[in-house]
């Protein structure tokens, strides 16, 4: 039998040796770099200062995570958790746009000043990480900027983006969420044009804070496998966590052949300890298969619980999910393997010039 040593080991080549990724990041909150406070970003914490974001992606490359998805949320500056619909107001029109143009200058910024790379399929992380910096998918968190041009869609897709969400906190004119009333039912008339424009783009669909609903009628729609980039599956009928999934709600993301990312965040949205979360992660790995699990933080420095405040942890995760019951090729998929094997079936997996 392992020990708890070996499993740290095992888990530690299997980060260095293996392509390597976060299914959902904030890298600290980079993205709150000037906001105004009084937005949900300012009232977890802001910003957390050039430095402390260097330090976050030098963590990651240390400890072997190769590759994350940036998410961009254009409604961050109008959420306010707690609030009616979790919101300061709604988007006036062209506003949604202007924010995602803010991220998007930000983060040519960022590619200036920090150790990392933005790339476009699995085959660009290898060369990347061989420079000596991360590599960054683009994913949109909340449609919003779309308004109701599904032509703007092509524009994310030639800005860099391999995954789009149509849903976050402030409501989607695509789809219904999880923390709101429904609206739709499920999906809108648009949302059903927006899924088979995302499909036909080559892009991936991620259903993260869209209501069941929503889910499976986006599953219906769609051609390709669908994308939960961050959540937990509930552990009984009476959990009451907003953002966690039933059982149900995680078997239509299997069936499309899909990935599940499971959630580091700290309590009251999830978990207070290591065993707590890696319980969770197995007890959805025994429901629907390992190969539908991956592993995804937000990194949002406020948000981290106790036991993950930098991603130096990633081995202790690992040596859980060993002791667990997971394989090395089922801790290998976890940390990477199952998403980038969706990701090259749908976006491909050109190595960039």
């Amino acid at each position: 039998m392992c020990t708890t040593t070996d499993n740290r080991q095992i888990a530690a080549t299997i980060l260095r040796q293996e392509l390597t990724v976060d299914l959902h990041s904030h890298l600290g909150l980079w993205e709150a770099k000037g906001l105004n406070r009084g937005s949900f970003a300012n009232e977890i914490a802001g910003y957390p200062g050039d430095e402390k974001l260097k330090q976050n992606i030098l963590d990651n490359l240390s400890v072997g995570l190769k590759c994350s998805f940036l998410g961009l949320p254009v409604d961050l500056p109008l959420i306010q958790l707690g609030a009616p619909g979790n919101k300061i107001r709604d988007f006036e029109a062209g506003e949604a746009w202007q924010e995602y143009r803010r991220q998007m200058a930000l983060l040519a910024e960022m590619l200036q000043s920090l150790p990392v790379v933005l790339a476009r399929h699995a085959g660009d992380i290898a060369p990347i990480v061989e420079s000596g910096r991360q590599a960054l998918f683009l994913s949109v968190e909340g449609g919003y900027m779309v308004e109701e041009d599904l032509g703007r869609l092509a524009v994310l897709k030639q800005d860099g983006h391999t995954k789009f969400a149509p849903a976050h906190y402030l409501p989607s004119a695509f789809c219904d969420n999880q923390t709101d009333p429904p609206r739709w039912g499920g999906l809108s008339g648009l949302g059903r044009e927006m899924v088979r424009e995302v499909g036909r783009l080559g892009m991936l669909l991620d259903v993260a804070h869209a209501s069941f609903a929503a889910t499976v009628a986006m599953a219906e729609q769609a051609d390709i496998p669908l994308v939960l980039s961050h959540t937990m599956m509930r552990s009984s009928d009476t959990d009451e966590h907003l953002r966690f999934i039933s059982r149900d709600h995680a078997r239509v993301i299997a069936d499309t052949g899909g990935v599940i990312g499971t959630w580091v965040v700290a309590p009251p949205y999830a978990f207070g300890s290591l065993a707590e979360y890696s319980e969770s992660v197995l007890r959805l790995a025994d429901w629907v298969g390992p190969e539908h699990v991956a592993w995804a933080t937000d990194q949002i420095d406020a948000g981290l619980p106790v036991w993950f405040r930098r991603s130096t942890a990633l081995p202790d995760v690992g040596a859980a999910l060993l002791a667990g019951g997971f394989s090395p090729a089922d801790l290998a998929g976890f940390f990477g393997g199952n998403l980038l094997q969706l990701h090259r079936a749908v976006v491909g997996d050109r190595v960039a010039n």
